[in-house]
């Protein structure tokens, strides 16, 4: 039942559209019924393949269930590109591998705070040291002049006497 249910009715032409084919109105509906079920069977078989697609993508990507303390067999841990053993749990002990979040049995992070020593203070000054006298400020040898000259200077910047 379609729009045309209302509408052919209001125009008065439902029975006039049937009217052509009365002589094959049985082949005629037989074939709107096999065209009806072709499309049935179209539609399943899509659907079916849909889903079987969805299924494997998502076998795909499934990891296999965590088994606890489950060693790795050696021919296979040579294929694993992260199957080196970095280190050892600090709360259990178990081996960690390389590429591991957090420990396998006991879920502990591996990057977990490690106790450090305490820093070491800065070594002590000690208070009787005294600091290095400041540089004393030479004055020109010119008796005229007497201006102070900076320490490290050969000449007078004033008068332009050399320094000894």
């Amino acid at each position: 039942m379609g729009i045309g249910s209302f509408i052919l009715p209001m125009m008065d032409m439902q029975f006039r559209i049937m009217q052509p084919l009365q002589e094959a109105q049985p082949a005629a509906g037989i074939a709107v019924s096999a065209l009806g079920v072709l499309l049935i069977v179209l539609g399943s078989v899509r659907d079916r393949a849909k889903k079987a697609r969805a299924i494997a993508q998502q076998q795909q990507f499934q990891v296999p269930p965590y088994v606890p303390n489950m060693p790795l067999p050696p021919p296979q841990a040579a294929m694993w590109p992260g199957a080196q053993q970095t280190g050892n749990c600090m709360r259990c002990g178990q081996p960690l591998w390389a590429g591991d979040v957090s420990c396998r049995t006991c879920r502990l992070p591996v990057n977990f705070y490690t106790p450090q020593p305490p820093p070491q203070p800065p070594p002590q000054q000690f208070a009787y040291a005294a600091p290095p006298p400041p540089p004393v400020a030479q004055r020109c040898p010119n008796p005229n002049c007497g201006q102070p000259i900076r320490p490290g200077k050969k000449f007078c910047a004033t008068c332009g006497t050399r320094v000894p």
